[in-house]
């Protein structure tokens, strides 16, 4: 299992859970839940069935994309 680093790790396997990818993207954890449900920002990993993390390197392809 990967570990949760800090997204300034550089590690393209670094995990961030909600409140850190929210922040990554710079929306409200609210907001962040709302898209990622609508489909517009990359699925979770579920590490556990109630705990999702997201692959930073999927959100930093997200942001280029946009």
């Amino acid at each position: 299992m990967e570990n949760v680093k800090s997204p300034t790790a550089g590690n393209q396997a670094t995990l961030l859970p909600g409140a850190e990818a929210a922040a990554f993207l710079r929306l409200s954890r609210s907001n962040f839940q709302l898209q990622v449900k609508a489909g517009h920002i990359p699925a979770p990993i579920r590490i556990t069935p109630k705990r999702p993390v997201w692959r930073l390197a999927d959100l930093q392809a997200f942001v280029e994309s946009l």
